[in-house]
């Protein structure tokens, strides 16, 4: 039975994010002790010393881009965190198979990111499925499937939901 962790990527959502949310979890509490603490002190700063108001100003808007960088990280994290608890889903019916992967969109050998097709043959049928377009605005199109391409590895395929999980360390042929 695999678990998150040994997932690279998958068809839907191209890479798979587990330790870089849990840096970003860190980082995030850093920023907001740091922006509390800011604040704070610029506040008694001005309360004390009645330092100008062109200094708390300052101290107000590293405040605000701070807490836009918090809050940004925090959709991340939430939409991250949404996505896994999806992908830990197909993990429980996921039969490994060997499946063949191929790109897809060929007019430029260097364009990033790419679009795969990954073939398998699963109860006698063979299943075709293609990661979404290859556009940076859209999900299941990343550099990671670079990597994947014209090879045979070890893929977890879910019959109930109809998902494709590239595994990591993949055997490849």
């Amino acid at each position: 039975m695999y678990n998150i962790e040994q997932i690279d990527c998958t068809l839907k959502y191209g890479k798979v994010y587990i330790k870089q949310l849990k840096l970003l979890n860190i980082l995030n509490l850093i920023l907001v002790v740091i922006s509390n603490l800011l604040l704070i002190g610029g506040i008694v700063l001005w309360a004390v010393s009645e330092i100008a108001i062109k200094e708390f100003s300052l101290v107000a808007i590293i405040y605000i881009a701070i807490t836009l960088l918090v809050v940004t990280s925090v959709y991340i994290l939430k939409k991250n965190k949404k996505r896994n608890i999806e992908i830990t889903e197909w993990l429980k019916d996921a039969v490994e198979l060997k499946a063949e992967i191929n790109r897809l969109d060929l007019t430029n050998a260097n364009y990033q990111p790419y679009q795969i097709e990954v073939v398998l043959k699963y109860k006698g049928k063979e299943i075709r499925k293609i990661s979404n377009k290859a556009n940076h605005l859209t999900e299941g199109a990343h550099k990671i499937f670079a990597k994947y391409h014209n090879k045979k590895v070890n893929v977890l395929y879910s019959e109930k939901y109809d998902e494709i999980l590239l595994i990591k360390k993949a055997d490849k042929e």
